[in-house]
């Protein structure tokens, strides 16, 4: 859908007379103004209508559903700004899963999956060796974010209890420690 909006901004560009030539090109300006909009009414999509659009999805689900995007949102930018291990994530696997954070937790995922604001994939548990569910958020919601969405594959793991949280107005716990101290192989031990 992008391309479809960058195409017509160019061609909408042009005047009668150049619209027979081809578009050889979209100059990155273009492509930058239309991907800020599309995420811009994406967000203002979930939160006005949202609600109103998916069967089963209440207002305070809605409601929830945007601060659980807000607030990752704001996590995934803290960790690309802050040196730490796996900074670049923009999906997320959900750990310390209770009957009860289930039960509040998976139906508001399940309304973003249907909203197509969330996909669901299976991929191998950091431990075990078990398969776990990651979830990968609609990545046109991070432009107007300042989240650059190419190339970032990481995935954090956040406890239920903190999913719960971050859809009720919390934000995620972070660490803001940047550096460790780890001493160099031939420094004399403390």
């Amino acid at each position: 859908m992008p391309c479809y909006w960058m195409y017509d901004a160019v061609y909408s560009g042009l005047s009668v007379d150049q619209r027979g030539n081809p578009i050889t090109g979209i100059p990155s300006e273009i492509q930058s103004r239309v991907l800020q909009d599309r995420s811009q009414r994406l967000w203002t999509w979930i939160e006005s209508s949202l609600a109103s659009s998916i069967d089963n999805c209440t207002l305070e689900d809605a409601k929830r559903i945007y601060q659980l995007f807000d607030n990752l949102g704001d996590l995934f930018r803290r960790r690309l700004l802050k040196a730490k291990s796996e900074p670049r994530a923009l999906a997320f696997s959900i750990s310390a899963m209770t009957d009860e954070y289930e039960g509040l937790v998976k139906p508001l995922l399940h309304i973003a999956r249907r909203a197509q604001l969330l996909y669901f994939r299976s991929g191998p548990a950091k431990d075990d060796g078990r398969r776990e569910t990651y979830y990968v958020p609609n990545r046109m919601l991070w432009p107007i974010r300042g989240l650059d969405v190419v190339g970032q594959h990481a995935r954090a793991s956040l406890k239920a209890r903190d999913v719960w949280a971050a859809a009720n107005g919390e934000a995620f716990p972070f660490s803001d420690l940047t550096t460790v101290n780890q001493g160099g192989l031939f420094d004399p031990e403390d």
